[in-house]
């Protein structure tokens, strides 16, 4: 049976209700479930990783205020205590050195998980998107 998700809470009630064996989620869910004593684990080999940025509009008001926020958020200690809090995992590479082996383990961007992983090609999706969503709207609808 194929079942797909619309929320980012599903993949992981899914697994908690045994519904499903296997699934896509990010990874802050599947840290919550391992943290309740679900039988689950992570799984880097293959993973896509997605990746986020920092905006300041244009025009915006207080972007000095704006530029020293982003300017504190990426120093390594301050991604090393966020990744001990969300499992998101730090995008600067000197925060890992801050982390223990454990907590690297659950975390995409830790060196050995960065290995396994891929990041999405942008430009081939962009190109390829119509087609892939009708090959998909295919298969789904098989």
């Amino acid at each position: 049976m194929k079942k797909f998700w619309n929320t980012g809470a599903l993949p992981a009630v899914l697994l908690g209700r045994k519904e499903v064996v296997a699934t896509s989620l990010w990874c802050g869910r599947a840290d919550e479930l391992i943290k309740q004593g679900m039988p689950v684990a992570h799984q880097w080999n293959g993973a896509r990783r997605m990746t986020n940025g920092w905006g300041i509009p244009k025009g915006g008001d207080n972007t000095d205020a704006a530029y020293k926020l982003i300017d504190f958020s990426l120093r390594p200690e301050v991604q090393a205590a966020f990744a001990k809090l969300y499992p998101g995992g730090p995008v600067v590479p000197g925060a890992t050195k801050l982390l223990s082996d454990d907590e690297l383990a659950t975390l995409p961007t830790s060196p050995k998980n960065l290995k396994t992983g891929f990041d999405a090609d942008v430009a081939w999706w962009d190109k390829n998107r119509d087609a892939v969503t009708k090959r998909w709207q295919e298969w789904a609808d098989a």
